[in-house]
């Protein structure tokens, strides 16, 4: 689980021995992000209550991220054109 502020306040977390490295994912034929910096206002898609979802809407890439029940759903939403991205 990762420790966010919304987590920290119901679960006691212990320092840090793994780190994951979390990565968008993008249809081979959108052009429009390259980046990270492209992400203002796309349609992004999350895992409904993952650390993803807090993070595009701390960075400020959208308030409204679309929430999916499993990882495979969100990237089934970019394949289908529902969604621009996914992380």
């Amino acid at each position: 689980m990762s420790q966010s502020a919304g987590r920290s306040s119901s679960y006691l977390f212990s320092t840090p021995y793994l780190t994951q490295q979390s990565g968008i994912f993008v249809r081979s034929d959108n052009s429009r992000i390259t980046g990270e910096q492209d992400l203002r206002g796309q349609r992004i898609a999350v895992q409904r209550d993952g650390i993803m979802a807090d993070y595009v809407r701390q960075r400020g890439y959208t308030d409204r991220p679309l929430l999916a029940d499993t990882a495979v759903e969100a990237l089934q939403m970019v394949a289908s054109g529902r969604a621009d991205c996914c992380g």
